[in-house]
């Protein structure tokens, strides 16, 4: 507003001496006028008849000094002030030109206007200059610029009143908002309390949907978190009991079971942490959208051959298929490959020992399937839906399979990608696993 202010200030004051000047420089086109039109020739003389009435004109502005000079053809000297300076580059013209000059020590305002005589015996220009002091110009500019400025600063007074206002109530929910969140308990959740301004209805909207987001999360990281530590306690306290129980064996042979028992608890605990920590990972990037263009060949073909190489001393057959070898996607490539990498070890642990493993992409319009088959023993109809959740085993009648994690890791990685996970058993036996994924993220 005080650059608002200052603008106009400015225009204000060029208005204010505009108008001042062409309310007076009217007075000096009028006496100009007449003083010319009385000059005739005569006898080859230039002849002035001064109408004193055309100055009179000028005394409306009695504090004001008013000079004047009448100047023949040749810039001869008829009347007047002798020295009264003209305007520079003039050129003689029937039209006024006013200018501004000094004249005895004192500031100007001026009019030239000439006339042509064509008579016998006198031919040229004559000219005409009047001057009037800036006295009541200037009073009048003052006059004006006090006026305008009082109705600018009742203008702008108003309008910071009103701008205080609609300030202070826009920012007053704001201010509610901030002592809300401030009150609100670490673990209070519900939606902040609404308002009619409508400016401020988005903002607490997208709060509303934040806190929801972040519960969300929280929720399941708690759930998690007891999941995990349930997992853990039990893996180690089955672990540590068989240590007590090794630790009273005397029979070699018994203890050489124990310990046998042991390393497979342990290789378990293993495997449990690792995919713990890998779906903590694929959690994290999920909610950090760590998305690029990736090349699936490559990915792939990656994956396969680390695990050729950590299974290389196995009855394993790997096997891949891919006829897109140019085939890009949008997808985390971290997640990505740790979701592959379990999900191969998933059909590696629950296989015969001559399983065959296929690591393949089919691609139908703008989605992408990647699968996982074995020759494993599969997964009960009935226990389809519910093997993708989180530390859910599945009973075969013979044994519990697995941890729960490495489904649950997959699906998890799928939802971020915008994509669905299947489970399909395969005929005569064997599981299939595919990740249905979208081309390009919307």
């Amino acid at each position: 507003m005080l650059v608002v202010f200052l603008v106009l200030s400015a225009g204000v004051w060029q208005y204010a001496n505009r108008t001042a000047d062409l309310s007076y420089d009217r007075l000096l086109t009028g006496s100009a006028l007449a003083i010319i039109e009385r000059i005739r020739s005569r006898n080859g003389q230039v002849e002035v008849d001064l109408p004193y009435a055309a100055l009179d004109i000028l005394s409306l502005a009695p504090d004001d000094k008013v000079y004047y000079a009448v100047s023949g053809p040749d810039k001869s000297y008829l009347t007047g002030y002798k020295d009264f300076p003209p305007p520079e580059h003039y050129t003689p013209s029937a039209s006024p030109v006013f200018y501004n000059t000094n004249y005895l020590n004192e500031p100007i305002r001026a009019v030239v206007v000439s006339k042509r005589l064509d008579d016998p015996g006198v031919s040229g220009w004559v000219e005409v200059r009047i001057g009037q002091s800036r006295n009541a110009r200037n009073a009048l500019s003052n006059e004006i610029l006090l006026g305008e400025m009082a109705v600018l600063v009742l203008v702008i007074t108003l309008a910071l009143t009103s701008l205080a206002f609609g300030i202070n109530r826009t920012l007053s929910p704001l201010n509610q908002l901030s002592r809300s969140l401030r009150e609100r308990r670490a673990d209070e959740m519900g939606p902040l309390p609404d308002t009619d301004i409508k400016e401020v209805k988005p903002l607490i909207a997208s709060i509303d949907q934040y806190r929801t987001r972040l519960q969300s999360n929280l929720d399941m990281m708690q759930v998690f978190i007891a999941d995990a530590s349930h997992q853990i306690r039990t893996a180690l306290s089955s672990v540590q009991a068989q240590l007590d129980m090794a630790e009273m064996e005397h029979d070699q042979d018994k203890l050489q079971n124990r310990l046998a028992l042991i390393r497979n608890q342990h290789r378990k605990l293993t495997r449990l942490t690792n995919q713990l920590l890998t779906h903590a990972l694929v959690a994290h990037r999920r909610d950090t959208n760590q998305f690029q263009q990736v090349k699936l060949d490559a990915l792939l073909s990656a994956i396969l051959t680390s695990e050729v190489r950590d299974h290389a001393d196995s009855n394993i057959e790997f096997n891949y298929s891919n006829t897109h070898r140019d085939l890009t996607i949008d997808a985390d490539p971290v997640s990505l490959r740790e979701c592959l990498r379990n999900l191969i070890d998933n059909a590696i642990k629950y296989g015969p020992e001559n399983n065959s493993i296929t690591l393949g992409i089919d691609v139908e319009a703008e989605q992408v399937k990647i699968f996982v088959d074995d020759q494993g023993p599969g997964i009960p109809d009935e226990m389809l839906q519910r093997a993708v959740l989180r530390f859910e085993r599945i009973e075969t009648g013979k044994n519990t399979l697995g941890s729960g994690l490495g489904l649950g890791i997959a699906n998890t990685v799928t939802e971020a990608h915008g994509g669905q996970l299947h489970l399909i058993n395969r005929q005569p036996q064997g599981l299939r696993v595919e990740l249905v994924l979208p081309r390009r993220r919307i």
